[in-house]
């Protein structure tokens, strides 16, 4: 049996050897992922804040001044010109892709990065 390599045969083998090197690497090496961070966006400008400092932030909006909680890597409006209240019954956003607004004000909260709980979008049976 005459088992000799031909040209193709041997760059198939090397860009065989290259994928699984490189998939190995991506799988153990570790992600520069982007902490989780806050951004507001009033009628005039934009804002960003780390979720990792706590604090409360005060806006101004199209009626006054609303006010953003930032504890334990949660947002939540904790005061607001607007009458009915909604934004802060809307209670408080924790994860990436949450939001909640004030829309009487124009006040949008939204947050972005990586967030320190690992929730599901929906179960499934």
């Amino acid at each position: 049996m005459n088992l000799r390599l031909k040209l193709f045969d041997i760059v198939f083998i090397l860009i065989f050897l290259i994928v699984i090197f490189l998939s190995f690497f991506n799988l153990f090496r570790k992600k520069n992922e982007k902490a989780a961070e806050l951004f507001v966006q009033t009628p005039k400008e934009k804002f960003v804040y780390s979720l990792a400092k706590d604090g409360i932030y005060k806006f101004k909006g199209l009626l006054g001044e609303s006010s953003i909680q930032v504890e334990n890597g949660r947002a939540k409006f904790i005061d607001s010109p607007c009458e009915n209240k909604n934004c802060i019954q809307s209670g408080e956003i924790s994860t990436n892709g949450q939001w909640a607004a004030c829309l009487p004000n124009g006040i949008f909260i939204t947050i972005e990065g990586k967030s320190k709980q690992n929730s599901f979008d929906a179960v499934s049976n």
